[in-house]
């Protein structure tokens, strides 16, 4: 080897060892995200997608469990039917088809409403329903023993007094939403939560509520509820056997609905504002989404 190979040997020996080391690309792994920060990132995206009635009537955010299971379906069921009510009033739908769907809709919006509502005041009873629901041998065509039913669980008879005394059991005293013992319990006090809250009234649903003296919102809510609730009856098991124009018109079915969003959005405020119930949301959140429901409906 002559001496300029030589030196161009040597000459590229120096450049290699003072050259940087090569290191293969490695993709950075990002470090891991703490499992509360997940879950407060769920609950802010399933928050965000909630409906303004099933916000209202639905839990706030709590732990996961048995019971945040329960009520994330009831507010994904209370959502879909408040879109879907949306989708009757504007138009969207054949008059035909919102006939016979609007009813249902309306009906469904009452149920499930006062379901969840229900569930935050007795626990109890809608995990017991849960676990039956969960049963290998559930019979779907077989009306179940412990589900929800109008006229004990919602709705109220006469001999729902109300009355307490020393010789009371509790297995005496019904527990109907719009009975006298729930009003009895929560309801007045909650109304009067409500009428002592600081808000600025701007739409009508809510001057109405806030004119309303509290021992009269359940007797008027009872008595409003009950007429709609079997209004949509009579379309669901298709009582009518002679044409009636009037309860086909597309302008009674969105009345219906509005009644329906109207009065469990009512509802749904002023049990947020009883301190006997579970996960509540802050009467700002309340009130602002009340009144935002009622501006989407009447535009």
């Amino acid at each position: 080897m002559d001496e300029k190979e030589l030196d161009r040997v040597a000459t590229e020996a120096g450049h290699a060892a003072t050259a940087e080391p090569h290191h293969e690309e490695v993709d950075q792994v990002p470090p891991p995200i703490a499992s509360d920060a997940i879950l407060a990132t769920d609950q802010a995206t399933q928050e965000s997608a909630l409906g303004s009635l099933a916000t209202l009537a639905c839990v706030g955010p709590c732990p996961p469990g048995y019971f945040s299971q329960i009520y994330e379906h009831l507010a994904q069921t209370l959502t879909l039917l408040e879109q879907q009510a949306f989708v009757v009033k504007n138009g969207a739908l054949d008059q035909n088809l919102a006939a016979l769907a609007g009813p249902f809709i309306a009906r469904s919006i009452i149920e499930a409403t006062c379901t969840a509502l229900i569930g935050r005041f007795d626990p109890f009873r809608i995990l017991m329903i849960r676990e039956k629901q969960l049963l290998a041998d559930y019979d779907y065509s077989e009306r179940s023993s412990i589900a929800m039913n109008w006229n004990s669980d919602f709705h109220t008879d006469a001999r729902n007094s109300g009355t307490v005394s020393t010789d009371s059991r509790i297995e005496a005293m019904p527990r109907s939403l719009f009975g006298k013992y729930y009003e009895k319990a929560l309801w007045i006090e909650a109304m009067e939560k409500f009428a002592d809250s600081d808000k600025t009234p701007r739409t009508d649903w809510m001057i109405e509520l806030n004119r309303t003296i509290p021992g009269q919102f359940i007797p008027n809510m009872r008595q409003d509820v009950q007429r709609l609730y079997s209004r949509c009856s009579k379309a669901i098991h298709q009582e009518f056997v002679v044409k009636n124009a009037d309860y086909g018109d597309p302008r009674f079915i969105v009345v219906q609905l509005g009644q329906a969003l109207e009065q469990m959005a009512k509802l749904s405020v002023v049990f947020n504002c009883s301190p006997h119930v579970l996960h509540p949301r802050s009467r700002d959140e309340v009130f602002e989404i009340f009144q935002d429901l009622n501006d989407r409906w009447i535009a």
